[in-house]
């Protein structure tokens, strides 16, 4: 028996499990056209490792990501250095990277991406942060602190209220750290490296991103006054800060940055943490857009 051309790869859990809907409407799209399909659901639980095991048993051409930035995160370090395009259909709570690649998310228009021949791709830079690999942002800081003080929580409410909850709370408890950033000293309230230009569902940090230039866009917001935070923080929003004193702002191809304390950061909103990060450019990987 031949192996199909496209294997997809589900997040059951993705926005609370509501992507499931947009599985079942892939599904039928796939089946209407007569289109042939490998299935791996997501386990939660050393998903990469699981999907690399996969993907080393056949050799497709196409992969279906239906799932948020996360998933997409565990698929680009699953298909290492392999040559297949992916298929990204947005199924999250932010959906950030979709961003960069969809002016609309427009699922039928995004489901036959899969079937057009010629198969049309957009080559995106993907970067390496200690040997784990990232495609939107690294961030560490107050994001980092949000992304990990969330990883704690287990409230059972919807992922944008609960991620908008954890912010306030931190815009007002969290405290600056001092970083080096290729071996220069600063007190920071936050770093973001990023390949894409939007994360956290709203947040166009690095508005002058460019995911296939080669070079990560790097944010560097200075410390703030406690009580000014609630005031830069619809402005950090709208991506408005780059002109503030506050912000420094850079294009780099590698970059390091370590402390004496604990670092908490993140990688594409998954949490991750140590006290030296050595980020650097991976390879490119082909998305169907």
């Amino acid at each position: 028996m031949s192996t199909p051309d496209i294997i997809i790869v589900f997040n059951p859990s993705a926005k609370g499990g509501k992507s499931k809907k947009i599985f079942d409407d892939y599904i039928n799209f796939l089946t209407k056209t007569d289109t042939e399909y490998d299935l791996w659901t997501s386990t939660g639980n050393n998903d990469s490792l699981l999907l690399q095991k996969k993907l080393d048993l056949a050799n497709y051409g196409k992969l279906s990501v239906i799932g948020g930035d996360g998933t997409l995160n565990m698929v680009i370090n699953a298909i290492g250095d392999r040559e297949i395009n992916v298929h990204l259909i947005p199924s999250g709570s932010g959906n950030d990277f979709a961003k960069m690649i969809y002016k609309m998310i427009e699922y039928p228009s995004i489901y036959n991406l899969v079937i057009a021949d010629p198969p049309t791709a957009k080559e995106v830079d993907t970067w390496s942060c200690n040997n784990h690999r990232f495609i939107n942002i690294f961030g560490v800081g107050f994001d980092g602190s949000l992304v990990h003080r969330m990883a704690e929580k287990t409230y059972n409410i919807p992922t944008k209220l609960k991620y908008w909850l954890a912010i306030f709370n931190q815009l007002f408890t969290y405290r600056s750290q001092s970083y080096f950033i290729n071996n220069i000293e600063k007190q920071l309230f936050m770093v973001a490296v990023a390949n894409g230009q939007i994360y956290g569902g709203d947040f166009r940090i690095a508005p002058k991103a460019d995911c296939s230039d080669g070079l990560l866009e790097v944010i560097q917001i200075k410390k703030i006054w406690t009580p000014l935070r609630i005031f830069y923080l619809p402005i950090l929003q709208a991506g408005k800060h780059l002109k503030l004193k506050i912000t420094e702002r850079s294009e780099d191809g590698e970059l390091h940055i370590s402390s004496d304390k604990n670092i908490l950061g993140q990688l594409d909103g998954e949490p991750i943490s140590g006290k030296r990060f050595e980020i650097k450019y991976a390879r490119k990987v082909k998305i169907l857009s």
